[in-house]
């Protein structure tokens, strides 16, 4: 940590998250075989029974192998994803992300442009959902409402989970309802979960719901 310091700010935090979900497999798995065997392992030394102390060493140690290899396969192949829900963004994606932002401030096309180019660069990113969302309301802006509906789907297709896929819901429900598509809209914004949505958000999801 001491020597992490002198990278970033926030170098000794992420050292802290990525040794506990390292030790998350050891915790669960090697700690739990160890409790159980602990105790059997003293009680064949206080009758200097070395055969069964043997035996039974080998057996807890066989039974964490088979608990700790395929957890080490896993965390290999589920690095990324594993990265994304416990760490967030890196530096490097959300100063992207918040650049193509102001960007968007000023010039609606070119930031549609900019945050486009966020999700080509980083399409896995926690960020990603929220590029989509503010790239569909920007093609709102811009009087492209079929865009922005093929947007607010790819997030539903593709985010199902994430933290703005509510946001996405509630901006498909408007425009299908300002397209007539009643039900299509309340199908879509029965589904949101207000609790997930920011304020000004939340006082238009009770309006729209309230209004189909």
């Amino acid at each position: 940590n001491y020597f992490a310091s002198y990278i970033s700010d926030g170098s000794p935090a992420v050292i802290d998250a990525a040794f506990r979900i390292y030790m998350l497999p050891q915790g669960m798995f090697s700690v739990a075989i160890g409790t159980v065997l602990f105790p059997t392992l003293a009680r064949y030394a206080t009758r200097n029974d070395y055969d069964g102390l043997r035996a039974a060493m080998g057996n807890g140690a066989r039974q964490m192998w088979l608990m700790l290899l395929p957890a080490a396969v896993f965390s290999a192949v589920m690095a990324e994803p594993i990265r994304v829900l416990f760490l967030g963004p890196t530096d490097a994606e959300r100063r992207a992300y918040e650049s193509a932002l102001a960007v968007a401030r000023r010039d609606n096309a070119l930031g549609r442009a900019r945050l486009a180019a966020f999700l080509d660069r980083y399409p896995d990113s926690s960020l990603a959902d929220d590029a989509s969302v503010v790239i569909a309301r920007l093609e709102l802006r811009a009087k492209r409402p079929k865009e922005a509906e093929r947007r607010l789907r790819e997030v539903l297709r593709e985010h199902p989970r994430e933290d703005r896929t509510d946001a996405a819901r509630l901006e498909l429900a408007k425009i299908l309802a300002k397209r007539g598509d009643v039900d299509d809209a309340w199908e879509i914004a029965s589904d949101i979960k207000m609790s997930l949505l920011r304020d000004a958000e939340r006082r238009d999801a009770y309006r729209l719901l309230a209004d189909l």
